[in-house]
């Protein structure tokens, strides 16, 4: 869940909700072997402690062995596709920053 990350990713360092770079969050799970799913720790859109060691573990039928970049280009993905799943990151400028819907 996007709430286990932004907690946990960054714990006594930084605040998580100031972002979280998607690499460092897939670090997360790689070091600990856990990721909560989405109903054992819905999103909240608050700064928490990192405490999940006793809700459900979503990484029962699969894994994450690490990240790594790919060049931009749709042949990149479509190549980076072959071997699982792609995340993409946005850098937000500061007037979208501060936009509310």
């Amino acid at each position: 869940s996007e709430l286990v990350y932004l907690d946990c990713t960054f714990e006594g360092i930084a605040d998580g909700c100031a972002g979280v770079w998607y690499h460092e969050a897939c670090d997360y799970s790689v070091k600990t072997g856990r990721l909560a799913t989405q109903s054992a720790a819905p999103y909240k859109a608050r700064d928490g402690a990192c405490s999940y060691d006793s809700v459900h573990n979503g990484l029962i039928a699969a894994s994450i062995s690490g990240s790594k970049a790919i060049s931009k280009g749709e042949s990149s993905v479509i190549q980076a596709l072959d071997s699982g799943a792609v995340s993409v990151a946005y850098e937000v400028s500061k007037a979208f920053y501060r936009y509310r819907s």
